[in-house]
């Protein structure tokens, strides 16, 4: 095969030069402070999924929750963070485990 971007020979359509590395990231945590991650800033998923989107506006509908049912916002901003860190890890482990079956 030659790869479809410079020509080189290959053993797939594109050589390591232009082949995107997939790259699988959770955070530690979620909120810093006053800063919040949220969609693929908190968790990478492999893209076959199609995690990012859904994931972030999840994440900003639980965020507003949080922040509404709290008067506290370190208290909201903390309720957000524990309620979706576990969920963002447990995308980014399904996906890497469906990348292999």
């Amino acid at each position: 095969m030659t790869c479809q971007t410079c020509g080189a020979r290959t053993q797939r359509n594109l050589c390591n030069r232009h082949a995107a590395e997939l790259v699988e990231l959770v955070a530690n945590r979620m909120v810093f402070d006053r800063v919040v991650l949220i969609g693929d800033a908190a968790a990478t998923a492999r893209p076959h999924v199609g995690m990012g989107i859904a994931k972030a506006g999840t994440d900003v509908e639980v965020l507003a929750d949080s922040l509404s049912e709290n008067a506290e916002l370190c208290e909201g901003l903390r309720q957000f963070g524990r309620q979706r860190l576990p969920v963002a890890a447990r995308a980014v482990s399904r996906a890497a485990t469906s990348a292999h079956t």
